[in-house]
Order: structure tokens, then C-alpha cells, then sequence
């Protein structure tokens, strides 16, 4: 009759466990390469250590960096301009690849135009909209550049930008739709204007500022009720517009004082 259990033979104990041997060959391994594995190990250390330092580093910066931003900002809404745009410009010319760095070219271009310096004005909101920048303040960038061609009697591109301002998506994009209406009713394209009003008024079957495109196409002697007006259009100059800081900066840390 078969055994069911196999036979172990003298010469099957004297084998090396399979176990044993695995050790004994990675023993041996070090042994041989212990000055490259301690190397790579260093190397290893070294690269951990150099991006948590980073990254420490980086949100650092970025602490700085927003804690410069308010207190610059607090000077531009104290109208102290200068140093507001000493602020700003130090903000824009060393962090432009952080969020708060760039929002800053923006007020800085604000605290010129506060100070009626146009070219300058005119430059930094160029460099703003060039660079990243954020929905809602790409809008108001646009409307204030525009603003600022047309006091510098560049007709051409204040209406260029004006239409793009117009055709921007976004919370500014109504503001601008009226100023474009309103910039081409003052340089004397009455037919255009009318043309943006009454569009404007089909796309705002509800907005709040309907009744002001009404009023404005009553003065042109275009409203349903003002055929025989010859009252001269007189609408309202753009003006440039700035939204508060804290909508898109970052929040200053929790240990800043100001």
C-alpha cells in the first residue's frame, strides 16, 4: 500500500533553507555596494529635505506676500496713493508668478489713475491682462483701460477695448456693456449707439440697470415715447472702477496686524 507521506531523506536536511539563502545573499549584496547604498540614501535625505524646505519656503512667501498686499491696500484706501504704489510696485515687480503679485499690477495701475498719470496707468493694465489674472478683475482691467484711452484721446483703442469689455463674460460685463453704448453716443455713432442699448435691453429683460439703457435711448430720441426729441444726448462719462481687495487675494495669515 502507497504512503500517503513523503519519505524525508538525510540529504534533504542537510539543503539550505531557501529563506537562509535569500538573506545571506542580501548580507553579501551590502556588503559589497555598502558605499553606494549609503550614498543613495544621503541622496535620498537630501531630496526629501529640499522640497519640504521648499514647499516651507514657498508658503512662507506667500504669507509675506499677502501680508504686503493689505498693508498696501490699506494705504490705497486711505487715498495715501504714493505709498500705496510703492507697495503695489515693490508686490508686482518681486512676486509676479503669485496670485496676490499679480492682482497688485492691477491697483497699481489704479493708484496712477487715482493720481490722473495715464500713461503709466495705461502700461500696467496692458502688463495685467497680458499676464494670468482672474475673471472678475479682467473685466474691470478692461473697462479701466479703456477709460484710460479715451482721456488720452486714443479714440481707436478706447472703442477697441470698450468692445471687448462689452464681450467679456463676467460680473463686469453689463458695466461694460453700457459704456461702450455710452462712449459711442458721446463721439457722435448715434446709430451704433442705439443699436448696443436696444441690445443690451432685450439680453435684461430683468436687470437692474434696463431702466438706465431706457433713459439713455429717450435721450437719443429712440425710446417709444420720445419720437420728436431733439434734446441733445448727453451721457454719462465712464469712469474707472475698482472692486475691493478680499475677492480676489488671498487671506492675510491669522497672526497679521494691521
Amino acid at each position: 500500500m502507497a504512503s500517503a507521506h513523503r519519505r524525508i531523506r538525510y540529504r534533504d536536511l542537510k539543503q539550505p533553507d531557501e529563506l537562509l539563502t535569500f538573506f545571506d545573499k542580501v548580507a553579501e549584496f551590502s556588503r559589497e555596494n555598502a558605499r553606494a547604498i549609503i550614498a543613495g540614501a544621503l541622496l535620498l535625505v537630501a531630496i526629501l529635505g529640499g522640497v519640504i524646505g521648499f514647499r516651507a519656503y514657498r508658503a512662507h512667501r506667500a504669507s509675506a506676500a499677502a501680508d504686503s498686499f493689505y498693508q498696501a491696500f490699506e494705504q490705497f484706501d486711505r487715498k495715501n496713493y504714493p505709498e500705496a504704489e510703492r507697495g503695489f510696485r515693490e508686490l508686482a515687480d518681486n512676486a509676479p508668478d503669485l496670485q496676490v503679485g499679480r492682482l497688485a499690477r492691477f491697483y497699481l495701475a489704479t493708484c496712477y489713475l487715482a493720481q490722473n498719470q495715464l500713461v503709466p496707468a495705461r502700461d500696467q493694465l496692458t502688463a495685467y491682462l497680458a499676464d494670468r489674472h482672474s475673471r472678475l478683475f479682467g473685466g474691470l482691467a478692461l473697462n479701466n483701460l479703456a477709460v484710460v484711452y479715451e482721456r488720452l484721446g486714443d479714440v481707436r483703442h478706447a472703442e477697441e477695448t470698450y468692445r471687448r469689455a462689452a464681450a467679456k463674460p463676467g460680473p463686469e460685463q453689463q458695466t461694460a456693456q453700457l459704456a461702450l453704448a455710452a462712449f459711442l453716443a458721446h463721439h457722435g455713432k448715434r446709430t451704433e449707439a442705439v443699436a448696443e442699448y436696444r441690445r443690451f435691453i432685450a439680453e435684461n429683460q430683468y436687470g437692474p440697470e434696463r431702466q438706465r439703457a431706457l433713459e439713455a435711448l429717450v435721450e437719443l430720441g429712440a425710446g417709444l415715447s420720445a419720437a420728436a426729441t431733439t434734446k441733445p444726448p448727453q451721457p454719462e462719462p465712464a469712469r474707472p472702477r475698482v472692486a475691493p481687495a478680499p475677492v480676489a487675494a488671498p487671506a492675510a495669515p491669522a497672526s497679521s496686524k494691521h
